[in-house]
């Protein structure tokens, strides 16, 4: 379901208890769907700026997903993946690296400030009420490591109690366990998710010699409360806890230099995520008064012992508060307050623990003019060891016709060095400077019936001064010249018949970075991706479904990837007492593909399961 959405509103969904979708009549008499949060401030479709994809709980549940990157893959994201379930999975956002994307669970950032990224693999889509992927820069309301875009996963929360076990086994040795649910208990809305998964999974390593199997186990627990405490204020709790072990591969010291099985090599790891936020409303105000403490662990283990060890933790305070002024004119103002801390003992990479304080301010002005709809904002960050810069955000709407609007959006932002860049032993380097990025993008929504909607975004990101690795001595450097990425999305959903519903999504990207005097395609990123969802209810009781996902015309320095098409089957039976029975076949037609060069990926396997609500 494509949607978009203005800065201001989406600032307020992530800040939001409460997430509800409902349709309302437009001006000309169609349904128009109205995005609606706690702070009370509801923008219809036709009137939003920046694109965002949505994926529901249905969308999951119909796809029988539980990995939020098996969902990403079906809007057209690319994922670089180094193996098996629980490798290191690398998003190619927009044509993007990895770095320039962040993952937002219930207003936490999963971004680890010592990796420099988020770890897509472990990310888990238990208990979900809504994803949303909001594409573009979106620096001034959420920072500075989002100059592809933000992808935001609310857990469902409060109404009728309900609860759902889950039982799932497959190829590999896979299980996965789980227990999720919502509703309200002693004036609490609660929402909360269990989960166990383990497979004995495939070698990493692609390759003859590689034959040692990587598996990878995990478990998830995470809760979300809210509690109105008056008529005006409410509490609201939120906590994510995962851990798990992954083994892995090493490298082959020769040129060039592929993965290699590796005896005894895995990484233990754990994350844990609190955040206290209180909430005040008035007649014409919202307030947010948030705490966050992010902390990340990692055991890296060589040869059964143990190598060195990792940690990384975030702690934010933020205000985030709404004004509406009329009907037709808003304002969003928020601060923010970050520090971040990360250690490494690791033999190679190790330095003593480093700390790093961010502060930033924000404003955006959300107004409306007969049939277009404006947001201008901007931010001021203030970072310890950069200075000062200035983020700059606005998008307008335009309704040309009943069923068709047009957008277009400019952003600029910034990303400082991690601080893994900065200081690692062996590759930090202490004299690099932040990253600089403006990027901008129009578009087209024509929602063609009731039932089936058409989008496209034509896209292009500049970045300035890339941070990336000496080829030779594998050092932070920094990379002088513009790295650039331009592009299109098309996105089409509807429903065929009462039965049958269909969604496409397709990516074009054509990204360049400096290479010497000249530049070179940026690492595994394909000129295009494709992915499509067909789903049939054949009764009551039967579904079936497909997906099929393409890559076309990736590359890895001098390496081709072979284009691939995968192909994955699915089908669910309802017994009695709300009993739900399924199957799938992913990769059905075993298609042997890479999309990290010297990785194996999954062939064909068979999964089974059972869901049971009460």
């Amino acid at each position: 379901m494509k949607k978009n959405i203005t800065l201001g509103l989406w600032a307020a969904l992530v800040s939001s208890p409460v997430l509800i979708l409902s349709p309302v009549m437009a001006q000309d008499g169609e349904v128009d769907e109205i995005i609606v949060s706690a702070t009370g401030i509801p923008t219809p479709a036709h009137e939003i700026g920046a694109s965002v994809d949505i994926i529901t709980a249905a969308d999951l549940e119909r796809q029988q997903i539980s990995y939020l990157q098996d969902a990403l893959k079906l809007k057209g994201v690319h994922i670089a993946e180094s193996g098996g379930r629980g490798s290191l999975a690398d998003i190619q956002y927009r044509g993007m690296r990895t770095k320039y994307v962040d993952l937002r669970i219930d207003g936490i950032s999963m971004f680890d400030p010592g990796g420099d990224r988020v770890i897509w693999s472990h990310a888990d889509a238990a208990g979900s009420e809504r994803i949303e992927l909001l594409s573009g820069s979106q620096a001034v309301l959420f920072g500075s490591n989002t100059i592809s875009g933000v992808i935001s996963q609310f857990t469902a929360i409060g109404g009728e109690t309900q609860n759902a076990t889950r039982l799932e086994l497959g190829e590999q040795a896979a299980r996965q366990i789980g227990l999720t649910g919502k509703g309200t208990a002693n004036g609490w809305a609660y929402g909360y998710a269990l989960n166990d998964k383990t497979t004995d999974g495939i070698s990493d390593a692609a390759g003859p010699g590689n034959h040692e199997t990587d598996g990878v186990e995990t478990q998830l627990a995470s809760f979300r409360l809210l509690r109105a405490l008056t008529d005006s204020v409410s509490l609201e709790l939120v906590g994510r806890f995962n851990e798990g072990e992954k083994e892995g591969d090493d490298y082959d010291p020769n040129p060039p230099y592929l993965a290699a099985d590796a005896l005894g090599k895995r990484d233990a790891f754990s994350r844990q995520a609190l955040r206290g936020v209180v909430h005040y409303e008035t007649d014409n105000a919202t307030h947010r008064f948030g705490v966050t403490n992010f902390v990340s662990e990692n055991d890296d283990i060589e040869a059964n012992q143990l190598a060195g060890q990792r940690e990384a933790s975030r702690q934010k305070f933020d205000y985030f508060g709404t004004l509406s002024l009329s009907d037709n004119v808003r304002l969003v103002a928020g601060a923010e307050s970050v520090s971040a801390e990360y250690e490494n003992t690791d033999a190679v990479y190790t330095f003593e623990k480093r700390e790093v304080d961010s502060d930033a301010v924000f404003a955006l002005t959300a107004f409306a003019l007969d049939d277009s709809h404006i947001t201008v904002a901007a931010r001021h960050d203030d970072h310890e060891l950069f200075g000062s810069h200035a983020s700059y955000r606005a998008t307008l709407a335009h309704r040309l016709a009943d069923m068709v609007s047009a957008r277009l959006a400019y952003g600029t932002g910034f990303k400082a060095p991690s601080l893994f860049e900065l200081y690692a032993s062996f590759t930090g380097n202490p004299d690099l400077k932040p990253e600089t990025s403006e990027s901008i993008e129009a578009g087209l929504d024509w929602a063609v019936s009731p039932n089936a909607d058409i989008a496209i975004t034509f896209f292009g990101t500049r970045i300035e001064d890339r941070i990336g690795f000496h080829p030779s001595t594998f050092s932070s450097i920094q990379i002088t010249g513009e790295t650039k990425t331009r592009g299109f999305d098309v996105s089409l959903d509807g429903r065929l018949s009462n039965r049958l519903r269909l969604g496409v999504n397709l990516n074009y990207a054509n990204s360049r970075e400096p290479s010497g005097n000249s530049s070179a395609r940026v690492p595994r990123v394909p000129r295009l991706t494709a992915a499509s969802t067909l789903d049939y209810q054949a009764n009551d009781v039967t579904s079936l479904g497909l997906s099929l996902r393409h890559m076309h015309n990736a590359v890895e320095g001098s390496y081709a990837f072979d284009d691939f098409t995968v192909v994955d089957l699915r089908a669910a039976y309802t017994l009695p007492n709300q009993v739900k029975v399924y199957g799938r076949l992913e990769n059905a037609g075993d298609e042997d593909y890479e999309t990290a060069r010297g990785y194996n990926t999954l062939g064909r396997t068979l999964y089974v399961g059972l869901t049971a609500a009460f």
